[in-house]
């Protein structure tokens, strides 16, 4: 089976079909699992994916280790073959703890491009594929959690709502992006509360923190093969999971987002790369129409209206190319209302769709009582 094969074929599969199926396509250099003692039939699995994280891996696993728990869990320790330390100090964790982390070994010649970019997603998919838990929570290599009750709280909230397949937290940022959020990421009140699956996706990504994400294992069970090569993964991960019963948001701010280099941040990467912005968007476009595919009736009107928002708000972003948003714009113009149009045009032309208003503000003295 080809990589084109999987990308336009539809169906779900299991954790061990899917693992499979990533190693059929995508495994060229075997995966190193480091000896351990860790049982099986654990009550939660750990996802973490790390690389080039020296900075911050050990905060990580030393936070994953630090859980306060009355069940046995796993660390799944995925290195993708960092060059600044990382696999080193992850090896030491390993040999340290090998009743809690199995550790894999991963080469740089498995890697998944996606849009031309390099990615964690073999790492990440292999991790998932070995997990053995009931629930299983993720927490990659540059994110860290700050209560160590943090596992025994999602599972005995999800326990009291077994409609929810997914549940998530609020967490800190360390990026000064996110200070027009006061800090916060994926703050949603001050009760827990069910979230209906629609308010997911209407965000379009960055509803949650990756870190705060706990899921039962039947989701694994269940996941689209288009998963392995669809952009922004946790978002549509995040979709799946709430599908049937919504997302159990609990109130607590437990975990650091700690991605906080701005040169290496998704935006930067936008805005610095044009065939790069063109490439995301557009694949993300494309696989919502999948996402819409997947889920309830009143959820795939969400992601429509989501995909339709994008595609307007695509026609605006001037850090996609002029003749990109002319050839969306010519797709497009026969939805389009008459204000909607002008306001375009003055975009095209380097204006901005308040444009005429200005104009407006800025003659009106001229006018007198002309303008009343």
């Amino acid at each position: 089976m080809t990589s084109d094969t999987l990308t336009s074929s539809k169906g779900s599969v299991g954790n061990a079909q899917l693992l499979r199926l990533l190693l059929d396509n995508y495994q060229h250099v075997p995966v190193i699992e480091h000896p351990h003692s860790v049982p099986d039939g654990v009550k939660i699995s750990i996802c973490v994916p790390t690389y080039q994280h020296i900075k911050t891996i050990e905060k990580c696993l030393e936070s994953l280790l630090d859980q306060d728990v009355d069940f046995s869990y796993e660390i799944l320790l995925g290195e993708d073959g960092s060059t600044d330390g990382t696999r080193e100090l992850c090896l030491e964790y390993a040999k340290k703890h090998p009743e809690k982390i199995r550790f894999f070994l991963h080469s740089r010649e498995n890697n998944i491009r996606i849009n031309g970019q390099p990615t964690g997603r073999f790492n990440f998919l292999y991790l998932l594929g070995k997990t053995n838990g009931e629930y299983i929570a993720i927490c990659e290599g540059d994110d860290w959690w700050t209560d160590k009750n943090k596992l025994r709280l999602q599972v005995q909230s999800m326990a009291r709502f077994p409609q929810c397949n997914v549940s998530c937290h609020p967490a800190y940022a360390e990026s000064s992006y996110y200070g027009r959020y006061g800090g916060i990421i994926g703050y949603h009140g001050d009760a827990q509360k069910v979230i209906p699956a629609s308010e997911t996706i209407l965000p379009g990504g960055g509803f949650c923190p990756t870190l705060s994400i706990m899921f039962r294992r039947n989701i694994v069970n269940s996941l689209p093969e288009w998963l392995i090569r669809a952009p922004v993964m946790d978002f549509y991960l995040l979709v799946l999971a709430s599908n049937a019963g919504g997302c159990l948001y609990i109130p607590r701010t437990i975990g650091v987002y700690g991605s906080c280099d701005a040169s290496e941040s998704w935006t930067n990467r936008l805005l610095s790369n044009p065939k790069f912005a063109v490439d995301f968007e557009m694949s993300f476009l494309e696989y919502l129409d999948r996402l819409a595919d997947e889920v309830d009736a009143p959820n795939r009107m969400a992601v429509e209206c989501l995909r339709k928002e994008r595609s307007g708000a695509l026609l605006f972003a001037r850090h996609l190319p002029r003749e990109f948003r002319v050839s969306l714009y010519e797709d497009m113009k026969s939805t389009l209302g008459l204000k909607f149009r002008l306001a375009w045009y003055l975009s095209v032309f380097g204006r901005h769709p308040g444009f005429v208003l200005q104009i407006y503000w800025y003659l009106r003295p001229l006018l007198g009582n002309k303008t009343q």
